[in-house]
């Protein structure tokens, strides 16, 4: 399987002196390039636009296109990552040492991806459209910048703001009430139970006192009578001695 273009271009231009420079006019160019690529693409999808096609729309060669962009995965994330960059930029506008901060920039978020009809603008249609279909080693910078921002947006609930924001259906101020309602609370001192629901130890009872120590070591018992047959003595006393 050959090398990608955009790979080979990429290692090629990190050598020193590689990279060309634009000249003013090459880059009013570019970004001509970056915006027809971004109507279309907006409106007819990755898979229904090749390079041929995309050149002949804008009335140029597919040669003078490639010295732009090697292929339209590289045009594609080129879009992807300075819409992201724009909406990064947006941000870091709002003070750091503001009180609202992060509502801010919520609301910079909305301001930069929504039109004035609350529809998404075409280039984060194509972000939430399009990005899955970029191959790895470009879908990675694009993602990484992506979460990124939904830090700065919601640093406790990204992933859920990220999902909130890009709904076109939720207002601002419903997306403020359920991101409040899920936002972990302070944590505050527990109140004192009330002494009615706090489980009492049971107090230690006496050890029963055993029988034979309710009458008193000084005070014994009294011994039993003794038994009838020991009431009369066995041998004959005076008066029951037998007459000669």
């Amino acid at each position: 399987m050959p090398i990608p273009i955009r790979q080979l271009r990429a290692i090629t231009d990190d050598l020193p002196g590689a990279r060309p420079i634009l000249s003013p006019r090459e880059q009013a160019r570019q970004d001509q390039i970056l915006a027809a690529a971004t109507a279309l693409l907006a409106r007819f999808g990755r898979a229904g636009l090749t390079m041929a096609a995309f050149a002949a729309a804008l009335r140029m060669s597919p040669a003078t296109l490639r010295r732009y962009f090697p292929d339209m995965d590289s045009l594609l994330a080129e879009i992807l990552m300075r819409h992201l960059q724009a909406i990064a930029a947006a941000l870091g506008k709002v003070p750091f040492d503001a009180p609202d901060r992060a509502p801010a920039r919520r609301a910079a978020y909305i301001a930069h991806t929504r039109t004035a009809f609350n529809a998404h603008t075409e280039p984060h249609l194509i972000l939430l459209r399009e990005r899955h279909a970029l191959p790895p080693d470009l879908a990675e910078p694009v993602e990484k910048l992506r979460t990124l921002l939904a830090d700065m947006l919601a640093p406790e609930t990204p992933d859920l703001a990220l999902t909130l924001l890009d709904a076109p259906e939720l207002q601002p101020a419903q997306i403020e009430t359920i991101l409040a309602a899920l936002r972990p609370k302070s944590q505050h001192a527990a109140p004192h139970p009330h002494p009615i629901d706090t489980p009492q130890p049971h107090p230690a009872r006496p050890n029963p006192t055993p029988l034979f120590a309710i009458t008193s070591p000084e005070k014994p018992l009294r011994p039993p009578p003794p038994p009838a047959w020991r009431l009369t003595s066995a041998e004959p006393g005076p008066r029951q001695a037998l007459a000669p």
